[in-house]
């Protein structure tokens, strides 16, 4: 019998070696799958990856050996006595996540095949990893969530619709409504810790009074040209390239009124950080092909697929 740990989300991967001599289908082709393949290219007997074209695929040129750049799926066509462990049925075994426990291995080959949009098969995979991204959601705040509008629907109220991005926050920290609510690490495609500490310096120089935000009126509007220009959904909190230019804006009101105010300015990136961050901007970009961000559908030659 097939066992549900044989379908897991990226964020339960573990270690590499769970995967030995077995064939791993990856959806998605963004960094969580890149990095995966990378390690346990060693272990698994074959891997394969899906991609549609995204923004956020990386190119199949950094995929190691045994890894096959393949596209999109159509379907998942299991029996129908297996069918309902993808749909939530406590027919099969719950063990916990694949992490490298002989408890949660894969017991065998997922059964029936894989078609793919192109009309090719695959069959005889043992193991399934959803690398798709994730949904933000504040299950701390169900009051401004609205799960069922679309991100285009959102009023001047809702933080979080289908999940896809945050809604009205001023520079992805301030509650526009209410800026006593702020958020820290909303944005991503960035120095992590680097940014969110300037994002908390930046909230500790408005709430210690050596700053004051602009007028709500003015934040929405601001708020609403950047949705102009950005459109709605995953990357409406994307950083991607524009990490510095962010942090130096900030920089630029909140210092001018800290030194008129008597306090001592919030330091910039040094020039070292700078250099080093422009590097990996144009290897991003080289690597992306001058930083389109996404990559085309993969076309496969037939022989890559085994008669199942």
């Amino acid at each position: 019998m097939w066992e549900k740990p044989s379908v897991q989300h990226s964020k339960s991967y573990r270690v590499p070696d769970a995967f030995e001599g077995k064939n791993v289908l990856l959806i998605g082709s963004g960094t969580s799958s890149t990095d995966i393949a990378k390690e346990i290219s060693p272990y698994a007997k074959s891997i394969w990856q899906t991609s549609r074209g995204g923004d956020f695929d990386f190119p199949a040129t950094v995929l190691p050996a045994n890894a096959k750049r393949i596209g999109d799926v159509a379907s998942f066509d299991l029996p129908a006595a297996d069918g309902d462990i993808l749909s939530g049925s406590d027919t099969g075994s719950d063990t916990g996540s694949s992490s490298g426990s002989d408890a949660s291995e894969p017991s065998g080959a997922i059964p029936g095949t894989i078609t793919l949009k192109s009309g090719h098969k695959l069959c005889d995979i043992d193991h399934v990893i959803v690398a798709t991204g994730y949904h933000v959601t504040l299950p701390f705040l169900r009051s401004h969530h609205r799960d069922d509008l679309r991100p285009e629907e959102a009023d001047d109220k809702v933080i979080v619709t289908d999940g896809s991005q945050y809604h009205n926050l001023h520079k992805d920290i301030w509650y526009i409504p209410d800026p006593s609510l702020v958020f820290i690490g909303v944005p991503y495609f960035t120095a992590t810790y680097s940014l969110f500490e300037f994002q908390a310096k930046f909230v500790a120089a408005v709430l210690s009074g050596g700053a004051t935000l602009p007028s709500e009126e003015e934040m929405r509007k601001e708020y609403q040209d950047r949705v102009q220009a950005k459109g709605y959904g995953k990357k409406f909190n994307s950083l991607k390239f524009v990490e510095i230019e962010y942090v130096n804006e900030i920089l630029g009101w909140i210092n001018k009124q800290l030194v008129e105010r008597g306090r001592q300015p919030i330091a910039p990136h040094t020039p070292a950080f700078v250099a080093a961050k422009e590097g990996a901007y144009e290897r991003i970009k080289n690597l992306l092909g001058g930083g389109r961000g996404s990559q085309p559908a993969p076309r496969v030659p037939d022989e890559w697929f085994p008669a199942c």
